[in-house]
């Protein structure tokens, strides 16, 4: 080879080592710049983190603070709930007490409320009873209101009864006046009794003598009796008169009036005179002679 070509290729390996050493270098240049790139942008960031730290310092001397303040407020709290505490613990004796004598009275409860329990089941036993006596009652009360009712109708009829016996005494009363007193100004009765010509002139001299008359003999009436009636016609039929031949007129205060086989007139059962009403008239019989006047006295038919 010639010395053209080997100084070609010298200066071809010359250019190749030079190429080569440059490119090392650039390479180096490069990684160092990146280095330093890296060493700044870490030393930014130490500093930054430092600034950071130094804030983060300053908040903790600060929270160190406030955490003193706090720990000096804590300690006040821990005496204030420590004595709390204390007086909490009085409580809870005082407490345990109470339970204890709440659990000794639960225990009297539950005693009285066995003793409940045995007065419910007697009462219960006693309220079957009642309504066992109930029914009966209530069977005895339903014949009562039957009674009741029946005593009801046994009244109106009572009632109505009554109503025609003041009917009866009413009419009585207004036949009296029509055929008795109409021709008296006194208020006295005129009424006639038949007897012979001795009794009338004895009753005209001496008046009724009531131990020589009769006794009423109706019903439950025994007492002696004086017999008048209201016309001459009746003393002169055959049942009558005893004595015949003279006619008696009276003047009769007639008083209490008692119709037979309507009851005593007034209530309590005394009466002075008796009538009993025919179709013919009305017959009478006093009790006492004082109420008898002899008006006049005339043979049987002269007038």
């Amino acid at each position: 080879m010639d010395q053209r070509a080997r100084n070609h290729w010298r200066k071809k390996a010359l250019r190749y080592t030079v190429y080569h050493m440059y490119k090392a270098m650039a390479e180096w240049n490069q990684r160092e710049v990146d280095f330093l790139t890296r060493r700044f942008a870490l030393d930014r960031h130490h500093e930054d983190e430092m600034r950071l730290f130094e804030r983060v310092v300053k908040l903790t001397l600060r929270h160190i603070e406030d955490l003193t303040g706090n720990i000096e407020e804590l300690e006040r709290m821990e005496a204030k709930l420590t004595e709390e505490l204390q007086q909490l613990e009085e409580a809870t004796v005082v407490l345990v007490d109470d339970i204890s004598a709440q659990h000794e009275l639960n225990r009297l409860h539950r005693e009285a409320i066995q003793a409940l329990d045995s007065a419910i089941a007697a009462l219960q036993e006693r309220r079957r009873e009642l309504e066992r006596t109930h029914r009966s009652l209530t069977l005895i009360e339903r014949q009562q209101q039957q009674r009741k009712q029946a005593l009801l109708l046994s009244n109106e009829q009572l009632t109505q009864r009554k109503r025609a016996v003041l009917k009866r005494k009413e009419d009585l009363q207004r036949r009296i006046q029509q055929e008795c007193m109409k021709a008296s100004s006194n208020g006295a009765a005129v009424l006639y009794h038949q007897t012979d010509h001795a009794g009338a002139h004895s009753l005209k001299a001496h008046g009724v003598d009531m131990s020589r008359c009769r006794s009423i003999g109706w019903g439950n009436i025994s007492i002696p009796g004086f017999f008048c009636a209201s016309t001459e016609a009746i003393t002169s039929q055959p049942d009558k008169a005893q004595r015949r031949g003279w006619m008696v007129k009276l003047q009769v205060r007639l008083g209490r009036v008692r119709e037979l086989h309507t009851g005593p007139s007034p209530a309590d059962g005394d009466f002075d005179s008796v009538v009993i009403q025919t179709n013919t008239g009305l017959e009478f019989v006093v009790t006492r002679a004082e109420q008898v006047t002899v008006t006049e006295i005339y043979p049987v038919g002269s007038r």
